[in-house]
């Protein structure tokens, strides 16, 4: 991690008088939320990297690198645009982890959890008034559009809010038919591979330090994981993510 906390050490910010916001795992864009539209220079962010919570199920060590890999990366790109970063690593939960960094910054604002566990785990915070939760700006949908495509009693199914979307937004309808002539192409997509089309060879991302450092932190620290890491596979900056993006819509 020496690497890391040097780059990011290196773009830091003085801090003054800001407000702050923890940004989480699942919600690294500055194209939504505060980080899109308020002015860098008086914002803080708050990344927490917790192993507790990585812990907590048998994540591929794949997954675990890509997580950590975008999460330190997305730090330092906060930081290089002003951004004032406070990094935490830490084995505990969540809200042990802000506790002391509540008492020396104040009250954080962080988008709604999408994570049932994760707003459990602020719940607390959250009642004390340490921490405000502000609309999730990454849906496509809203609560409300959930309550009228799946209903408010069980038993909820995928299938019926899926259509509901397909028809409240037009993506994939042509006109008030689905593309293709169905919704679901389940069936077919069970079927076993014939070998074609053959698939294109996956795109590569080149090394840094940064994920040199993440590949040796897995491999130590959650050796007891399964998958094997292809470290030249992952993506990490915001370029990376973008590249892949396009790549995606043309194979």
């Amino acid at each position: 991690m020496d690497e890391f906390f040097k780059t990011l050490n290196g773009y830091a910010s003085k801090e003054g008088t800001r407000s702050w916001i923890l940004v989480l795992e699942d919600q690294l864009s500055d194209d939504m939320g505060p980080l899109s539209r308020e002015d860098p220079h008086n914002l803080g962010v708050v990344f927490i990297e917790s192993h507790w919570k990585l812990r907590r199920r048998p994540y591929h060590k794949q997954k675990i690198a890509f997580h950590l890999l975008n999460l330190r990366h997305f730090a330092i790109e906060q930081a290089k645009r002003g951004v004032a970063v406070r990094y935490q690593t830490t084995s505990e939960p969540l809200r042990e982890t802000l506790k002391p960094l509540l008492q020396d910054l104040g009250s954080l604002r962080v988008m709604e959890p999408a994570e049932l566990e994760v707003k459990q785990d602020l719940d607390p915070l959250l009642k004390k008034g340490l921490v405000t939760f502000i609309p999730h700006e990454g849906w496509l949908t809203s609560r409300r559009d959930f309550e009228e495509g799946a209903g408010t009693q069980p038993p909820w199914r995928m299938d019926t809010f899926y259509r509901f979307v397909r028809k409240h937004t037009g993506i994939l309808m042509k006109g008030p038919r689905p593309m293709g002539g169905k919704y679901s192409f389940d069936t077919e997509n069970r079927k076993p591979w014939k070998g074609r089309p053959r698939p294109t060879k996956e795109l590569r991302f080149p090394t840094n330090p940064i994920k040199t450092e993440i590949v040796a932190l897995v491999e130590s620290q959650f050796a007891d994981h399964p998958g094997t890491l292809h470290p030249e596979f992952l993506p990490g900056t915001k370029k990376d993510a973008i590249r892949q993006w396009h790549w995606a819509k043309t194979h």
